[in-house]
């Protein structure tokens, strides 16, 4: 037995049959390695050729702070960091972005389509063109892009120090997603709006940001306007609470006031005992996406 399941991996799961809920749609019985049960829709990967009785490796995704686990099986033609090429379909004929941007329009083999700013690929672009990718991770069985453009410029930079960018524009990826267009010598880079809005910066601005490069696809963090890793801060509990992991393993968790952004989950050291309202001190381990990870001393 694996024991628990840990984002970020992937494990082999058993397609142990169908069901349709009363909400009319069919999903797929997957039994993790641990004997739990888990469901995975089926419209979602019709072109996965999944069946009952046989096996299918999924990434964890992630798991959120009440122990609910986000399965996404492996594509069976994409892998997360690599480069591909895409068709653009149109460049004229659909509009502007609500930024007011041009847009145009790629699609992939399963004729799945993705809204890009025009920007994002230059001048010279023209319908039937081909141009590169990255897979960033795959979402309900469609591939989420990133444009080479804004992957290039981290081949300049190193993992773990911080750097000074200037934020040029915010553009709008696919219909909805809108992202700060970052500049530092002449590379271009991207970062999603929805995390950082309670930064306060905007195109105009010198954002400084440390460079994080892993197993995963590089990415910016952007300076904390309050936290520091590292760094021992006061807080204030909101809330206990109890997440349950795949493996059953049931955690004591406390629920801390962030006063720049979302509440923070931290769990209970063994043989604590906390109150609503107290003041504790926790160490800043790490932050991603704008939310900071605290140690919680006993």
């Amino acid at each position: 037995m694996p024991g628990v399941l840990k984002e970020g991996y992937c494990y082999d799961f058993l397609i142990a049959g169908e069901v349709e809920l009363p909400d009319g749609y069919v999903y797929f019985k997957l039994r993790d390695p641990n004997g739990f049960q888990h469901l995975l829709s089926k419209d979602f990967y019709r072109h996965y050729n999944l069946k009952p009785g046989t096996t299918v490796s999924c990434l964890i995704s992630r798991v959120n702070c009440s122990g609910q686990v986000f399965l996404e099986p492996v594509h069976p033609f994409y892998r997360n960091g690599e480069s591909y090429p895409f068709r653009i379909k149109k460049t004229e004929g659909f509009g502007t972005s609500d930024t007011g941007q041009p847009k145009v329009l790629l699609t992939d083999r399963y004729d799945n389509e993705f809204l890009f700013p025009a920007a994002a690929f230059g001048e010279n672009i023209h319908e039937g063109m081909q141009v590169f990718c990255l897979v960033e991770r795959i979402k309900r069985g469609v591939p989420v892009l990133c444009p080479q453009k804004y992957l290039e410029g981290f081949d300049t930079l190193e993992s773990g120090r911080d750097y000074s960018f200037d934020v040029t524009s915010v553009m709008v990826f696919g219909h909805r997603e809108e992202y700060y267009i970052l500049e530092k010598s002449g590379f271009h880079f991207r970062l999603r709006k929805k995390y950082y809005r309670h930064y306060g910066f905007g195109p105009g601005d010198s954002i400084g940001c440390v460079c994080i490069k892993g197993n995963g696809i590089p990415r910016l963090e952007p300076v904390h306007p309050l936290f520091k890793v590292g760094q021992i801060y006061s807080f204030e509990v909101l809330e206990q609470m109890q997440a349950t992991t795949s493996g059953d393993v049931v955690k004591d968790m406390l629920v801390l006031k962030n006063p720049a952004g979302k509440s923070i989950h931290a769990e209970i050291p063994a043989g604590s005992v906390f109150h609503l309202s107290d003041r504790i001190q926790g160490r800043v381990t790490s932050i991603t996406f704008g939310i900071p990870s605290v140690e919680v001393f006993p």
